[in-house]
């Protein structure tokens, strides 16, 4: 939100004006004088970050950031940054504060706070909307704040880098539920009346009208006329002469349709969020399910239906779900239906695809801020087909992404353990040999060979996993490699030589001559 807005105050008059501004200037120095001293500068071409956030992630706010300022500029705006955009980025809000995100353009400086006192993340989106001020203010100068919040709030709120592009135009749940609900008690939606409103009449129900103001530009957009709005607008402002002109249509044609999107596309986000508002599975479904009647095309209910569908254990339906969504690489949801493919195949034991699906999307994840789950996910997809290299790569970069390994201090101990060649570090080995031999029993054996070769990889010198990847595969009458892996396993323990000639696993290859020559070596 903007300067002016942010506070959410009405000032009656001029003097209570002259000081809030004195005493946001004074807040402000104090808080930039501390972070310059205490937190190393991070900066990019149009970005100074000041964070208490770990030095990683500071670097994803820049790359973030940057991805943003390179999907708005120039296509939505003529003017870009002259100097660096200062961001003030607090990891977590005070119980006093009352605003997560706002803009400062006398500095100008965007402050936000990442973890909200009610548990709530601020996202990406609520950086973006921030930025979005600075653009309007270089761009367009002193506007109504109708214009300000609409045009930041439309290209902020719900964007996504995905697959290196800025993604934008989809529902944002919250503000749709405020329309649809306003809408439903009797208010009236007019443009004419959004364009004319004053400043003071917009802060009297600021989150309704910014709801409402955010809607006409995903209108706009909608109907591929953003664009030569906000080019218009910097020489014929903004009345409804060039609405009018842009569309060669009149206002009263342009209201009808406004108010038949907001009541299909905006309304679609108003179902989603009923959905996400209530615990009962049924009743999620049957939101989500509606928002898709109303928007087909939306992938966050396709997502979030899927979830739900594979909670259910219907993972068919699910994959189904998932890869729709993964037929347009422009959707927002592209890396998280991905992940989640990866997680139904992983479950499955099938580690090749679930590695394809893990890549897609680290691929897509550009600067998502929990990338590193993904990497994560790929190191043991490929501890799990015997490949010990790419699982170091992985793990690599998984601690390099990683900003809150203490939040899963397992995985970050195995995965330094690993690179380190301390191979048995938390028994990992043992664990996936467990696996291996429960599956083995259930004659899974294709998983059993999955979890055998895991223990085997995550520790070289681990006999028994050779010895029982050797089992595994005898049963599947696959002679080399079953002979392959016990002379491994031989080699390691002269004692599994006497164990292989009596055990029965091995009966579909006792005839051949390399498993005779081998039990038979002294």
């Amino acid at each position: 939100m903007r300067e002016r807005s942010e506070m959410h105050f009405c000032m009656k008059s001029k003097m209570r004006k002259i000081l809030l501004g004195i005493g946001i200037f004074l807040a402000v120095g104090i808080i930039s004088v501390f972070l310059l001293v205490h937190e190393k500068t991070y900066q990019s071409k149009h970005f100074i970050v000041y964070s208490d956030m770990p030095p990683i992630f500071r670097n994803l706010i820049l790359e973030e950031c940057e991805a943003y300022y390179q999907g708005v500029y120039p296509k939505y705006f003529s003017k870009g940054f002259d100097k660096r955009l200062k961001i003030y980025y607090k990891r977590t809000a005070s119980k006093s504060e009352k605003v997560f995100g706002f803009y400062q353009g006398a500095i100008p400086a965007v402050f936000m706070s990442r973890d909200r006192p009610n548990g709530v993340v601020s996202g990406w989106g609520t950086l973006f909307h921030e930025i979005g001020h600075h653009f309007a203010q270089i761009n367009y100068g002193n506007t109504p704040m109708w214009f300000n919040e609409g045009v930041a709030a439309f290209l902020g709120e719900t964007s996504r880098i995905v697959n290196g592009k800025l993604v934008i135009g989809s529902p944002n749940p919250m503000r749709e539920l405020d329309i649809r609900n306003a809408m439903e008690a009797g208010n009236i939606i007019s443009i004419s009346k959004l364009i004319a409103m004053s400043d003071s009449e917009f802060s009297t129900n600021i989150g309704y009208n910014e709801s409402v103001t955010r809607a006409f530009f995903y209108w706009l957009y909608s109907r591929g006329k953003l664009i030569d709005f906000l080019a218009k607008v910097k020489d014929q402002w903004h009345g409804i002469e060039t609405i009018e002109n842009i569309f060669v249509e009149k206002i009263g044609v342009l209201n009808e349709q406004f108010i038949a999107f907001i009541k299909t596309e905006c309304y679609a986000g108003a179902y989603l969020k009923d959905g996400q508002d209530v615990d009962d599975v049924a009743t999620k479904k049957e939101a989500y399910t509606k928002a898709l009647s109303l928007k087909p095309n939306y992938d966050l209910a396709k997502y979030l239906l899927a979830e739900e569908v594979y909670e259910e254990t219907d993972a068919q339906k699910a994959t189904n779900i998932y890869i729709n969504i993964l037929r347009s690489e422009d959707s927002s949801r592209y890396a998280d239906a991905a992940f989640n493919l990866g997680r139904i195949f992983f479950k499955e034991s099938n580690f090749v695809k679930a590695r394809a699906y893990y890549q897609l999307s680290w691929d897509a994840s550009d600067y998502d801020e929990e990338k590193y789950k993904a990497a994560l996910k790929l190191a043991w997809c490929n501890i799990y087909l015997g490949d010990k290299t790419n699982a170091k790569k992985w793990f690599r970069v998984f601690v390099k992404y990683d900003y809150e390994p203490n939040t899963h201090s397992k995985d970050s101990e195995f995965a330094n353990g690993f690179l380190n060649n301390n191979f048995t570090c938390l028994n990992e080995d043992k664990i996936r040999y467990n696996q291996g031999c429960k599956y083995a029993e259930e004659g899974k054996l294709d998983e059993a060979i999955y979890q055998y070769q895991a223990s085997v990889t995550i520790n070289p010198s681990f006999s028994d996993g050779y010895y029982n990847l050797a089992c595994a595969y005898a049963r599947k009458c696959k002679s080399a490699e079953a002979i392959q892996n016990l002379k491994r396993a031989i080699k390691l323990n002269k004692q599994q030589r006497e164990y292989a000639k009596k055990d029965e696993d091995f009966n579909g290859i006792r005839n051949e001559k390399d498993f005779q020559d081998l039990v038979a070596e002294k």
